[in-house]
């Protein structure tokens, strides 16, 4: 056996998950009740793949947080955090900064980012529609989800998608999740430059491969022996993993 090392591109993967639910007072009643059911289905998407959840409610000035580990979901204290609400005047200006801020430092790289509302608010400033765009080519995704048939048309030129919740259509609710299921993959798209240079570096691997396919295994050999050895317990460690991701989506999908 002969060891052979290259340079791997390594896949990018999916950051933290930032809901940000609009609780003013246009939300109040079947509204805000529907956005925050609305959330909890869309935290099911996220705790799926393990993704950190950061919760966000806001309402003019006023703006306060919950996160929760993908790993050990409090789903008690989630839902004590989605009653709060402040009725006051529609204003995502704050939220968004605090959001842009997150996404900004290393934490919350390739952060995706969920705003429901009804988005009857102020259009959004150019400044923070600039800091937006320099997110975007961080891999930093910014996606909305509309409450009602009124909202202002120029605050969603910002986002990447646009989903609409139909009150009327008993399907709504499925047709988002479906919708995010399909948005939310991992991000493996590498960027055209990136892309030809991993092609690059699997070709030259795989020129490698071929040179050495037909050299014999020494099945008793002690290296062989460590590197078996070394895949179970890779084997082992995945199906726990697993184990614990069914457990937790369990729980997380019993309180819808």
């Amino acid at each position: 056996m002969e060891e052979v090392e290259y340079e791997a591109p390594i896949p990018l993967e999916q950051g933290k998950f930032i809901i940000c639910i609009d609780t003013s007072s246009s939300m109040e009643g079947a509204g805000e009740y529907i956005a925050k059911a609305l959330a909890i289905a869309v935290a099911k998407v996220a705790l799926k793949e393990h993704r950190d959840i950061v919760f966000v409610n806001f309402a003019n000035q006023d703006v306060e947080e919950f996160t929760i580990d993908g790993l050990n979901v409090n789903i008690k204290k989630m839902l004590e955090f989605l009653a709060k609400s402040f009725y006051g005047k529609t204003n995502a200006k704050p939220a968004f900064q605090k959001v842009i801020d997150k996404m900004k430092t290393e934490n919350f790289k390739r952060a995706d980012l969920l705003m429901i509302s009804d988005f009857m608010m102020d259009t959004i400033p150019d400044s923070t529609r600039a800091l937006v765009n320099e997110l975007k080519e961080n891999y930093n995704r910014f996606h909305s989800l509309v409450v009602g048939t009124m909202p202002n048309v120029e605050t969603q030129e910002v986002f990447d998608n646009v989903m609409y919740y139909d009150p009327n259509d008993p399907f709504a609710t499925q047709q988002i999740v479906k919708s995010l299921n399909e948005t939310l993959r991992d991000l493996r798209e590498l960027k055209d430059e990136e892309a030809a240079y991993r092609d690059e570096q699997i070709a030259d691997l795989n020129k490698v491969r071929d040179k050495k396919r037909m050299r014999p295994v020494h099945t008793d050999s002690k290296k062989f022996k460590k590197m078996e050895q070394a895949k179970t317990k890779e084997k082992e460690k995945a199906k726990k993993l697993e184990e614990k991701r069914s457990q937790l989506y369990g729980n997380a999908e019993d309180i819808i």
